[in-house]
């Protein structure tokens, strides 16, 4: 079990370098459907999943730790990047490449999102759906390559000949 208060402490502390403390503790969003689905009770995983969502909160909604004038937009952007690379970091330490990659990924998405106007539902269907990934990770269930006797058969890249791809033009989309 995840002691919710220390990440809740944590979660406050890094964010007081930002301005001033909100006027309630933190309610943890994600870092407890992870702690569920993984079932290992480590609470740095938990912290990390956490700052990186108070990251995505300072950069598209509104933070849980601290409260910032409207006219500080840098500062929170500032404060979102400082809260995703210190989640990150936490994760990248344990040498889990997979789970950096895939909150990457997450993150990319969510901006997209943003950026095309839909639904903050959405955002949080992506943020479920990776928790779920992330414990499917921890439990070791990685996707694996292909034995050597099936590469051998089938190359894992198609030949590209150089001349023909400065040829080839993709299509427009009209974005």
């Amino acid at each position: 079990m995840v002691d919710a208060a220390a990440v809740t402490m944590g979660l406050s502390a890094a964010g007081s370098a930002f301005g001033s403390p909100a006027p309630t503790p933190a309610a943890l969003r994600w870092g407890p459907l992870f702690d569920a689905l993984d079932g290992d009770g480590d609470d740095d995983y938990v912290t990390a999943v956490e700052l990186i969502y108070e990251g995505y909160l300072f950069h598209y909604r509104e933070s849980r730790v601290n409260t910032t004038p409207p006219d500080a937009r840098e500062t929170t952007l500032l404060a979102g990047d400082f809260f995703y690379a210190r989640g990150l970091r936490l994760i990248a330490a344990r040498g889990d490449a997979d789970a950096v990659g895939l909150l990457a990924r997450l993150m990319a998405a969510c901006s997209h999102l943003r950026s095309v106007g839909a639904p903050l539902a959405d955002d949080d269907a992506l943020w479920a759906y990776t928790m779920g990934g992330l414990a499917a990770l921890r439990g070791g269930r990685r996707r694996r390559p292909p034995p050597a006797s099936s590469s051998a058969s089938m190359p894992l890249w198609p030949t590209v000949v150089p001349s023909t791809c400065a040829t080839w033009r993709a299509p427009r989309r009209g974005v």
